[in-house]
């Protein structure tokens, strides 16, 4: 959810428009699997109007970016990081890999094991 105007105390003195957005997204717990809690970001204004995106395209957007970029750092799972999303495991892998994020993080051994376990094409 995208509310923009909330921070009346971060509004610039010479206008009346507030200097940011405030998104919110939802976010696993880590440390509690299927727990999600809320997190508020602020935003500038500029994001929604410049892209414009819908605040609910734009809240989508925010979450993937940040699920996909904990994914890659190693912070949460592929299954927590599609949870975040509300999308399924296969189609976050898939995403992710379109993204240019390495969806498998295999050593030299571990990939010939693979490729050995997978046999004959």
């Amino acid at each position: 959810m995208l509310r923009t105007g909330a921070a009346d105390s971060l509004r610039d003195k010479r206008s009346t428009r507030p200097l940011i957005a405030i998104l919110e997204c939802t976010v696993p717990s880590i440390r509690h699997s299927g727990f999600m809690k809320t997190l508020t970001l602020h935003v500038p204004d500029a994001l929604l109007l410049q892209s414009g995106s819908s605040e609910e395209s734009l809240t989508r957007e925010a979450q993937w970016q940040l699920a996909l970029r904990f994914f890659e750092l190693g912070r949460l799972t592929s299954g927590q990081a599609a949870d975040m999303c509300e999308i399924n495991r296969l189609d976050f892998l898939m995403a992710a890999s379109r993204a240019g994020v390495a969806v498998a993080d295999l050593d030299g051994d571990e990939l010939t094991q693979e490729i050995r376990n997978a046999g004959p094409v």
